[in-house]
């Protein structure tokens, strides 16, 4: 009788966590992107495997409704961020009625839905802490095979098909499964934002280890990648990091770990470790050269700025609909942006593209997540949420410049992977009974 309450027990346990593996399944067949697992389903358009899975979560999700008769929205103490992105889409379908391009904006609101699914799924389901410390150690894996196929980007030359250099026969940056190098370096941002705080947490031999073999590999992949943004947008995250998440001593002594480590590897790689420096202060000599003089990349980003801002002042303030921008800028530019499209700005897209009220709507968002989540990071005695809290903040404080490098973040799924991860970690802190904002 007893070993048959305990099956009982398992099998419960079991269907219980199925959700959640279907959920982290989603999130590693977000890896899969390249024409292998491609279905073609019309000119330029296809569905992955990813796409499916979303599809199958809303089935599973309805089914459930179904069966039970309600939902059990109880433990949602999200609703807030929840209400916002559903507002978004609505406001994003509406917008349709004046978007220029009706198909760029369907697209656009494809990638908005697909990632308010991934936020969705992950404040339901996502209860226990053992589920968070799961998807954790999913981003660090997942990233560790990036590491792995950035490496061979750059030591062989050979790319995924998903990468523009895909068939080029040359070395180029680092990609991964990512479009080009400004997407990855992106992602690789939020990767080191997380290994960084996971490593704190951990024993020392293993965060020596942790250093070697995924933060040094990550560090100068990143440089690789020549995404001045997002390494500055790093440097800025690890001050932030020492200056409000350790105290005075504990600052020292991590600051002094980090000039130990620097010297051991300059005097380790001797000239090579130069090179990286000289290529980083390059970068961002050259973005900051081309900002003023209005040259380079530099220069054309802020044309892109200008003409985004000129797009929503002509809007009077609602936007141009959704994927409308990048319309107007191919067509009807003021600035000179060199028949580049893209906004090249997470803010400003969101700007140009939803109006001002989606724009203020998202900024108060961002800042109450962060306040919220800064908040159980100070007050919470359990090491693996402090350790998660660290993590998220650390990756939005990052996202705030690193955002501005890729082309549009809208169909980036990682950033929502990493806000899904962020609003159901605050939904589970949320129903923490000892500790309340």
């Amino acid at each position: 009788m007893h070993s048959k309450s305990n099956m009982v027990i398992k099998i419960n346990k079991l269907r219980t966590s199925f959700p959640v593996i279907m959920v982290c399944l989603t999130y590693i067949l977000m890896f899969a992107v390249t024409k292998v697992f491609h279905i073609p389903v019309a000119d330029s358009i296809g569905i992955l495997p990813f796409h499916l899975m979303v599809v199958f979560l809303w089935m599973t999700f309805l089914l459930q409704i179904l069966q039970r008769g309600t939902i059990k929205f109880g433990r949602i103490k999200t609703k807030g961020y929840l209400a916002f992105f559903i507002i978004w889409i609505i406001y994003a379908l509406i917008s349709l009625s004046w978007a220029p391009v009706i198909r760029k904006g369907a697209l656009q609101i494809t990638f908005l839905l697909i990632g308010c699914s991934l936020i969705f799924f992950s404040v339901y389901y996502f209860k226990r802490l053992e589920d968070f410390k799961i998807l954790l150690k999913l981003w660090i894996s997942m990233l560790f095979i990036m590491l792995v196929l950035g490496f061979v980007n750059i030591l062989s030359g050979y790319y995924l098909d998903s990468s523009r250099y895909y068939g080029s026969g040359g070395y180029y940056a680092p990609t991964a499964i990512f479009y080009n190098e400004n997407d990855f370096a992106l992602y690789l941002g939020f990767g080191l934002t997380f290994l960084i705080s996971s490593l704190r947490y951990t024993s020392k031999t293993k965060r020596i280890a942790g250093v070697v073999l995924l933060v040094m590999p990550a560090l100068y992949l990143l440089i690789e990648t020549g995404s001045a943004a997002v390494q500055l947008a790093f440097m800025i995250t690890v001050v932030f990091w020492l200056m409000f998440m350790y105290g005075t001593v504990s600052r020292i002594k991590v600051v002094t770990f980090l000039v130990f480590s620097v010297l051991t590897v300059w005097l380790s790689l001797g000239n090579f470790f130069v090179d990286l420096i000289n290529k980083t202060f390059y970068n961002f000599t050259e973005l900051l050269y081309g900002i003023q003089n209005g040259v380079s990349s530099g220069g054309v980003r802020i044309n892109l700025i200008k003409s985004s801002i000129y797009f929503f002042i002509a809007s009077h303030g609602r936007g141009v609909g959704a994927g409308g921008v990048e319309y107007y800028m191919a067509n009807y530019s003021l600035y000179d942006t060199r028949d580049i499209a893209n906004v090249h700005n997470w803010w400003f897209e969101i700007l140009a593209n939803y109006g001002i009220f989606i724009f203020i709507g998202y900024l108060i968002m961002y800042l109450f997540l962060f306040r919220n989540l800064f908040f159980y990071y100070r007050h919470t005695v359990n090491l693996q949420e402090k350790n998660i809290c660290e993590a998220l903040l650390l990756g939005m404080v990052m996202f705030i410049l690193g955002s501005t490098s890729s082309s549009s973040v809208m169909g980036l799924y990682p950033q929502w992977m990493f806000f899904a991860f962020a609003i159901g970690f605050l939904n589970y802190l949320k129903n923490r009974k000892d500790c309340r904002p």
